[in-house]
């Protein structure tokens, strides 16, 4: 079970760094590939959560959230591999570069997180 839960964390972390980094090239082609035979480092049982950039909340470049109730991969992968918290800030916050989450973002992370986790404010 372990080795699954191993497993599932590498290509989710491998498909946020394409997401983000498609994110920040315009149309360019993003090759992700996972080798399935040669497991790496053991996911401690300690981890608790992950974190993600703030930009995450809000809509991609096709007008879809990440973070919403629909998204039932992720929260499929999440309740897999046993994440238990979820943080949202990264340093895009500290750019006024990045424009900030609307209510809408924040409502729709709300929603996704309340259908796996107790949010704690």
């Amino acid at each position: 079970m372990q080795h699954l839960k191993n497993k599932f964390f590498k290509i989710h972390t491998l498909l946020v760094m394409a997401l983000a980094a498609a994110a920040s090239i315009k149309a360019e082609p993003v090759v992700v590939s996972v080798k399935t035979t040669q497991p790496g480092a053991e996911i401690s049982p300690r981890l608790m959560g992950l974190s993600y950039e703030t930009s995450l909340l809000r809509p991609g470049p096709n007008g879809v959230r990440y973070f919403r109730p629909e998204n039932k991969a992720l929260a499929t992968v999440l309740k897999t591999i046993g994440i238990k918290i979820l943080r949202v800030g990264g340093s895009a916050v500290n750019s006024t570069k990045q424009p900030m989450p609307s209510e809408d973002d924040i409502a729709s992370f709300f929603d996704f997180a309340t259908m796996r986790y107790t949010v704690r404010i």
